[in-house]
């Protein structure tokens, strides 16, 4: 399998602290000072349950202008993989 995007050791992490929906556009994080200010590429879940998210923006601790489509769990890991 071809590697989409190279990993990020010691990559920042942070946790969903709402659910989401396919529909919401934005997704609140416990600390999104973690993640570049003008958007980027990351992962929500963890081992083989994992969707990968972009982002365009965000304000405070929400990221705005994604979708996210699988996750409505509070506390799951999003972890930063490119921008």
């Amino acid at each position: 399998m071809k590697l989409l995007y190279d990993a990020k050791a010691g990559s920042p992490e942070t946790t969903l602290s709402s659910s989401c929906s396919a529909s919401s556009g934005t997704l609140v994080l416990s600390n999104a000072s973690v993640l570049p200010d003008g958007g980027g590429i990351a992962v929500l879940g963890a081992g083989d349950n994992f969707e990968t998210i972009t982002y365009t923006g965000k304000s405070g601790n929400t990221l705005t202008g994604e979708t996210c489509i699988k996750f409505t769990v509070i506390g799951i890991p999003l972890l930063r993989i490119g921008r």
